[in-house]
């Protein structure tokens, strides 16, 4: 599970965010993970368009109320490294 995959607002648009998940699934690979997840949440369209980009798939959605006192929609987005080898 990629864990807190967040970059900096002022540091946003530099392609550190590409390079930083590239580095994640090079190391996925060297390690011969067969699969990744992770989890983010839909109003946070940059990330969800990086995770697309990569090949991610949404595989679940969930309602959270808890964080912001307001609803959220919280998303797992998985990718199967087995076909990238």
């Amino acid at each position: 599970q990629l864990r807190w995959f967040v970059l900096d607002e002022d540091y946003q648009g530099l392609g550190i965010g590409k390079k930083l998940i590239e580095s994640a699934l090079s190391f996925c690979n060297e390690k011969n993970y067969g699969r990744v997840f992770l989890w983010t949440v839909s109003n946070l369209e940059t990330a969800r368009y990086l995770y697309k980009k990569y090949r991610f798939t949404l595989t679940e959605e969930k309602p959270n109320f808890e964080w912001t006192g307001e609803r959220l929609v919280e998303e797992r987005w998985d990718l199967d490294l087995s076909d990238r080898k």
